[in-house]
């Protein structure tokens, strides 16, 4: 595989966020999955010296094409690559580009594998020295008898961690987080421990009433036992209040913690990482979320309260007749098999229904964000067809995991059902016959009637405890997602940045066949006005980004005043430069409050300094609709530049920032802002000839590479790429 002996200088392994697989090496389609949901049925590899120089040339820095899978059987089966992906476990990668085969490039796979090993043989075969073919095929037997028992080895090993591993991880997490997000989770399972002895210890109170009753007749005392069981009962209903609330507490607070932990992933995330839709990220931090968190409720109050009530219970029969409780026992052994078996389809169908309701949020987000091209091309109904389609299709998936769950408690029911009327015909006799007292009968039928709700609600537990994994282990895996390394803040003075900008040789690119930069070298002065200029999809937008590190370059450097750019922190980096994008995000709320999004320490007098300068008056007083779609193209554009300015950059990217303005606008807006522009280094991206020539030069790129460099009229006077792409002005 290539790559192995490279020797990489660009160090793209990081401990915390280790990135090994590059998508444009692939030769298939690529998405980007979670590690532990592939299977690999070779991951016990017969070549460890193999997987170990895979990792540590992934540690230097090297890059590989990404895992080939299949899809078989509702699940992503390694076909190709097996031991890269076991090094790259092995660096803790927690997420994985794949390129996905189709069924029919699989069987071809296949199909030469098979066509390679019957042309060994028949070499083998062929062979005229007898001893040497002996050799030969016992070594093709010994290795086809290893491959199948690694792979035999290697699918025990997945199946008992797919149905025990995975879960129990994301459970042991998931209460982990619980506890640290409330100590009411505690307190209401202590009080729900309290409260089912309250329960026992009133059916056996109960039972020797009764007994009592019998014997004594028309002597027995009911004002005491009134009174005491008057005040069990504040005492169980105080307890029942203070338990419910606390766990209710906890749930709340769970959610709360899962909530903040989602949006900080969010964005604390790469910019250049896997591309969520924008409804699939809505749909795990507010449905995900709220089943996750019913862990509290919903799981643990009843596998605490519940499994205690149900333990003491069983526990109590014993003590009065053991055939039976061994009985009760039985049956309690044959439903936790059942529901270990059908928690597992459960759990399966649980995962598909809420990856159904993101598909559900994400086509109906695209909907509304696209409204205006819906009504545009008369495609409503189109649009009404694919969301009753998608809509219909969740249902049907919803409702394959409540039939699973209907149809567990249907038998729970009819197994406690036939458990209690074997009981009552086995205790009649005995009662008779002088074997029981009539209130060891009763105790005994109360604590069987105590077993059936918590055998219904833990049949239930199930079900819940597998919708609960799958939402959380969605939750988690934006949690989880790869983030931005902030890096090292150093400690500076109060000095500011000069704005000097150097492009050494730079190499970027999106796509493997489609460079973006190559070998790009420029330099800009400190306070310099230059002017990019370049055909569209040749690099303008890209050096943006690169300058805020939203991408890491491939090769060369980007240094800013004779500094590389990645041995700045982020912070440091981003304060320092500013971009103003065509289409600049608007927050929701005032002028004011989006203007104070460039600083938010600016005082009253500076916000109202700018937005007179930018001549906003007939914006200030109007609310700021989300994305400003209230305003023009050309308010929203001011409203970015007034942003930039208050947030006062050494250096300024406008890329396309004033494409919305007409012609007289722009000039009154640079006219104003002259002597603010004068004082940095500013980056102009345009095609607009008037808005390019206020530059002090031109840097002109064409596939990636500098073509010309001058003044902006020197260039338009000569024959280039720049007259080619702006025309004389």
């Amino acid at each position: 595989m290539p790559g192995i002996e490279s020797d990489n200088s660009t160090r793209l392994y990081d401990e915390s966020n280790p990135t090994v697989f590059d998508v444009r090496l692939a030769d298939h389609p690529t998405t980007t999955v979670a590690a532990s949901s592939l299977v690999d049925p070779l991951h016990r590899t017969d070549a460890p010296e193999k997987v170990s120089a895979y990792r540590d040339a992934m540690r230097r820095g090297d890059r590989f094409p990404p895992v080939s899978v299949v899809s078989l059987f509702g699940r992503l089966w390694v076909a190709d690559g097996h031991k890269r992906l076991s090094a790259a476990r092995a660096l803790g990668v927690r997420e994985v580009p794949i390129q996905i085969w189709t069924h029919a490039q699989w069987l071809a796979d296949q199909r030469r594998q098979a066509r390679a090993s019957l042309a060994r043989w028949s070499d083998i075969l062929a062979s005229p020295d007898w001893s040497t073919r002996g050799g030969r095929a016992a070594a093709e037997v010994a290795a086809t008898v290893s491959h199948w028992s690694r792979i035999a080895r290697s699918m025990c090993t997945l199946g008992a961690q797919s149905r025990v591993g995975a879960p129990r991880r994301t459970l042991r997490r998931l209460l982990s987080d619980c506890l640290r997000a409330s100590k009411a989770a505690p307190l209401g399972l202590a009080l729900l421990l309290a409260l089912g002895a309250m329960q026992l210890v009133a059916t056996w109170v109960i039972a020797g009433w009764v007994d009592r009753a019998l014997e004594a007749g028309a002597d027995f005392a009911v004002a005491p036992v009134a009174l005491v069981g008057f005040s069990a009962a504040v005492l169980l209903a105080v307890t029942v209040f203070v338990a419910h609330y606390a766990l209710a507490l906890a749930e709340q607070r769970t959610a709360l913690r899962l909530r903040e932990a989602v949006n900080q992933a969010v964005l604390a995330g790469r910019v250049d990482g896997p591309l969520r839709p924008r409804g699939d990220l809505i749909t795990r931090i507010v449905e995900d979320v709220e089943v996750a968190s019913g862990v509290v409720d919903g799981v643990l109050r009843r596998m605490v309260g519940d499994s205690a009530v149900l333990i003491g219970a069983v526990a109590m029969m014993a003590i009065l007749d053991w055939r039976l409780a061994v009985g009760a026992a039985a049956i309690l052994v044959a439903f936790a098999t059942a529901m270990d078996r059908v928690g597992r389809a459960i759990r399966r169908g649980a995962m598909r229904a809420q990856e159904g309701l993101s598909s559900l949020a994400s086509l109906f987000g695209e909907q509304i964000a696209g409204l205006t091209t819906v009504k545009g091309f008369l495609a409503e109904a189109h649009e009404e067809a694919r969301f009753r389609a998608e809509a219909r299709r969740r249902l049907r998936g919803r409702m394959r995991v409540e039939a699973w769950s209907a149809a567990f408690l249907a038998l729970l029911w009819l197994g406690v059902v036939s458990a209690i009327v074997v009981l009552l015909l086995y205790g009649g006799p005995q009662v008779a016959s002088g074997d029981l007292s009539r209130g060891t009968l009763l105790a005994f039928c109360l604590y069987a009637v105590q077993t059936v709700e918590p055998l219904r609600r833990l049949g239930q537990l199930q079900s819940q405890l597998q919708k609960v994994l799958a939402a959380a282990d969605r939750v988690y895996e934006i949690v989880d997602q790869p983030r931005e390394d902030p890096g090292v803040q150093r400690k500076r003075s109060s000095d500011r940045a000069r704005g000097r900008i150097r492009f050494d040789r730079v190499d970027f690119s999106y796509a493997a066949d489609a460079p973006v930069l190559r070998a790009c070298t420029a330099e800009i002065a400190a306070r310099e006005m230059v002017a990019l200029v370049a055909p569209t999809g040749h690099g303008k937008s890209t050096i943006g980004r690169l300058l805020r590190r939203y991408e890491e370059v491939e090769a060369g450097a980007i240094e800013i005043d004779g500094r590389d750019l990645r041995h700045w922190s982020l912070p440091e980096l981003r304060s320092t430069v500013c971009v103003v994008e065509q289409e600049a995000f608007l927050f929701a709320g005032s002028l004011r409050e989006n203007l104070l999004y460039g600083n938010p320490d600016a005082s009253r007098s500076e916000v109202d300094r700018v937005v007179s300068l930018i001549d906003m008056d007939d914006i200030a007083g109007n609310p700021i609709e989300e994305g400003g779609r209230n305003l023009s193209g050309g308010q929203r554009q001011r409203v970015a530049i007034a942003r930039a300015v208050l947030r006062d950059p050494p250096i300024l990217v406008l890329d396309e920032a004033t494409a919305a303005l007409d012609g007289e606008s722009e000039e009154r807006l640079f006219t104003r802002l002259g002597d603010w522009l004068a004082r940095r280094t500013v980056l102009v991206m345009a095609h607009r000839p008037s808005t390019i020539q206020r530059a002090d030069r031109a840097i002109v790129l064409l596939d990636g590479t500098v073509r010309q460099v001058g003044a902006p009229r020197q260039l338009a006077a000569e024959s280039g790429v720049f007259r080619e792409v702006l025309g004389s002005p």
